[in-house]
């Protein structure tokens, strides 16, 4: 490989890694907006919310929006952010993050299903 070919695959690779960097440059500064709303794929369950429920009682999520430099990879082919979990149940653990309650089912006498929420 002469000179002249190494300089240029140099070059090549640098510019890759500039634009990646102004790519995770971008993607900081658009989810630090803790109000923005994003949306996730919870097992196959949709979910809409903002980053700052995400991250208030979570390291989880703390982990997985600020920590993953290619969110790209963990979306599905709508734009959601995919979470391999169990996406009905995923409804009361983002219940808990917006409330800082936990909310059980109870039945009484009348057969018929209540909500009360639990303090945390």
């Amino acid at each position: 490989m002469t000179q002249k070919e190494i300089y240029l695959n140099e070059k090549k690779l640098l510019q890759e890694h500039e634009k990646r960097f102004r790519d995770v440059i971008d993607y900081v500064n658009d989810i630090t907006s803790r109000k923005k709303r994003t949306k996730l794929n919870v097992g196959g369950v949709k979910y809409e919310t903002t980053i700052e429920t995400l991250i208030r009682h979570s390291w989880f999520f703390r982990t997985l929006l600020f920590d993953i430099l290619d969110l790209n990879s963990i979306k599905d082919e709508d734009g959601f952010i995919f979470v391999d979990r169990d996406g009905y149940l995923f409804k009361n653990i983002l219940s808990y993050m917006r409330t800082s309650n936990i909310h059980v089912l109870q039945q009484n006498n009348n057969n018929n299903n209540k909500i009360n929420p639990l303090l945390f």
